[in-house]
């Protein structure tokens, strides 16, 4: 839920973000903990060793 200054709550938004992992790892069949989200950085990164 939005907090006070219209600043996501953090335990809010690290829900999400389990949520998410939770989502993505059974679509790819990878386990909650192979999955990482980085800051967009403006270039493209390839991960699980095909960089």
């Amino acid at each position: 839920m939005m907090a006070r200054n219209d600043v996501l709550n953090r335990d809010y938004v690290w829900s999400l973000v389990s949520e998410a992992r939770l989502k993505i790892a059974a679509l790819i069949g990878a386990s909650p903990e192979e999955i990482a989200f980085v800051k967009n950085t403006g270039m493209s990164i390839l991960a699980g060793g095909f960089a």
